[in-house]
């Protein structure tokens, strides 16, 4: 330690001691030039390298670093090395900023060059756009001593502590650059690699950053979109559990082809969402979509497609025709089809289809023995099977009826012989009768035949006496499904073959 002292106090006063004549004598070394300066990532500190001044008894080099102290920003020294053939030096200070720094040559006993060139280190930052899942670069371009330049930056990336490796380049004259679609909850890391024509390559501060941000859902399920009892459309969607996103807009498309438009915002955190949609026209196909808003409003994930099934019908003759469409876009499969009939009681399973069959025509002599109101009514479901997340729906159609088809049909002869053809008279009704009233008389007016059911039938007979061959008159009065009364008479012709 009093070594120490003794040098310095030594070196001082030789400096002393020849100030005066440094001031009339001492002839200043040329500079020496700054060729590079680059950062050691790992360790944040920054290497310079300079050529050595041309001038002779040279005894020292003086690092200067660009600073501000009381309030005054200029070169500063920060060290001096004692070695005549030193040519490069390591600052340790961590990198917080692009450091600017600059060299001078120094002869004993005060003699210093002019300050060399100024290189300044590459600082990198890295920032995280949750917005958009991005990672924005900037940093600072890098200006080498001339004639040497920047051909181009390398952007050198590390995941989770990985080596690093180039990921981009771009032009000299580029200070930016946009990381794509970077994984939730990694480290990234990046260093930019200044390429230089025949000269070293400059490395930056090394800038990490951890992608912490709102986790989207990964899935989101169109439940379905099915026609409720008050004749709208009621929809559930369900999200993946694991999200971090409790703000959507459900989104709706009426008629195909069309464009979807926002009919509401809803804020949940159930991982389930169910919503009807009082202003749908049940009577034409409406899509819908799911979509998760993170908290830059932006779209983040949207659901698959739901669309309500149209069931439409027309009558021709003795024949009811059914088309509908099927569901669109499940992520599943279509299960298969059931029609469901209500002919006065209530709803009832018809017949089960096929997932490809999307019509069906049924005969209406083959239901109007059941129906007992004034209209028949229908609708048809269908089931999702095999859904990716269990989630298999069931959605039902808009209903659709028909008034009863009240039709009555009398023959007007029949031959009771026994020979089981045409045996039995009978009027024929399209449906099913409120009240009944059959009374069937010969020529004399006496009674032969006389119900109240419409499933009974005249076997030709009066008691237990098989009447003649001749004509007889039949009166018969009907309150049908409606609420009308029907009353009718006519002739009907007993003959006997044998």
């Amino acid at each position: 330690m009093k070594i120490n002292r003794l040098y310095i106090i030594f070196i001082i006063s030789i400096l002393q001691a020849g100030y005066a004549i440094a001031q009339n004598s001492c002839e200043n070394p040329l500079p020496p030039r700054l060729n590079s300066v680059t950062v050691v990532p790992e360790s944040s500190s920054s290497v310079l390298n300079w050529s050595l001044s041309p001038s002779t008894g040279i005894d020292a080099y003086i690092i200067y670093f660009l600073d501000t102290r009381n309030g005054n920003t200029a070169f500063y020294a920060i060290d001096t090395l004692w070695n005549a053939s030193a040519v490069s030096y390591q600052d340790v200070r961590i990198q917080y900023r692009s450091f600017q720094y600059r060299v001078a040559a120094f002869r004993l006993p005060r003699c210093a060059s002019e300050l060399s060139n100024i290189l300044s280190t590459i600082f990198v930052t890295a920032e995280v756009d949750t917005c958009s899942r991005k990672i924005n670069l900037t940093w600072n371009g890098y200006d080498p001593p001339s004639p040497h330049t920047v051909l181009d930056y390398s952007v050198l990336l590390s995941v989770n502590g990985s080596n690093f490796t180039e990921t981009a380049r771009v032009p000299a004259e580029t200070n930016t650059y946009v990381f794509p679609d970077f994984i939730i909850d990694a480290d990234y890391c990046f260093e930019i690699k200044a390429n230089i024509d025949d000269q070293p390559y400059s490395l930056s501060n090394k800038a990490c950053i951890r992608t912490k941000m709102q986790k989207p859902p990964g899935w989101i399920n169109a439940d379905y979109a099915t026609v409720n009892e008050n004749g709208r459309i009621s929809l559930s969607f369900t999200w993946d559990p694991e999200s971090e996103i409790s703000r959507f807009r459900l989104e709706k498309s009426s008629g195909l082809p069309g464009s979807f438009r926002e009919i509401a915002q809803i804020s949940s955190n159930s991982g389930n969402l169910q919503y009807i949609d009082s202003e749908a026209d049940i009577s034409i196909i409406n899509l819908y979509r799911l979509t998760a808003l993170n908290n830059c409003n932006l779209a983040s994930t949207i659901s698959n497609t739901s669309s309500n099934i149209v069931l439409k019908h027309e009558i021709s003759d003795n024949e009811i025709k059914f088309a509908w469409n099927s569901c669109r876009k499940w992520l599943g499969r279509v299960a298969d089809f059931r029609l469901y009939i209500d002919q006065g009681n209530g709803y009832n399973l018809y017949t089960v289809l096929s997932n490809a069959d999307t019509s069906l025509t049924i005969r209406y002599s083959d239901i109007m023995d059941e129906i007992t109101g004034s209209k028949v009514c229908f609708y048809v479901s269908s089931s999702e099977a095999e859904n990716p997340y269990g989630i298999n729906s069931t959605v039902r159609s808009n209903e659709v009826c028909t008034g009863t088809i009240e039709r009555i049909t009398v023959p007007n002869l029949f031959t009771p012989d026994g020979d089981l053809v045409n045996d039995l008279f009978r009027p024929v009704l399209s449906f099913t009768p409120q009240s009944y009233h059959l009374v069937i008389s010969d020529r004399k007016g006496r009674v032969v035949f006389e119900t109240t059911s419409p499933e009974d039938s005249w076997d030709g007979t009066s008691g237990d006496t098989r009447v003649i061959q001749d004509v007889y008159i039949w009166i018969l009065k009907v309150r049908t499904p409606s609420g009308k009364d029907v009353s009718r008479t006519g002739t009907v012709t007993v003959y006997r073959n044998r």
